[in-house]
């Protein structure tokens, strides 16, 4: 089995980084970076190795979890569909 881990490890997810600590601005704090980088690392779709080490060694500390998928679908059907009870707008008729 060439090219394989021994060990399967986590994938690294910068999105669920993001998410963690609070979005682009909060995760650019914690690193002591400038909010423009981290947004574009998002943008190019690409974090740099040493950084992506950076990350996960800070998330550690924090005790973030920065591995693995977003679970989105599991919040949404959580949350009680609301009701389509939308106001009708009426035009109003000066007199």
């Amino acid at each position: 089995m060439k090219g394989r881990n021994k060990r399967m490890q986590p994938r690294f997810n910068f999105l669920k980084a993001v998410k963690e600590y609070g979005g682009f601005t909060g995760l650019a704090v914690a690193m002591d970076e400038s909010l423009s980088t981290v947004h574009g690392w998002h943008r190019r779709k690409k974090v740099p190795p040493w950084r992506k080490k950076e990350i996960i060694a800070m998330a550690k500390k924090h005790r973030k979890d920065v591995f693995g998928r977003i679970e989105a679908k599991a919040e949404k059907a959580a949350k009680p569909a609301k009701a389509a009870t939308k106001k009708k707008r009426t035009k109003r008729v000066v007199q």
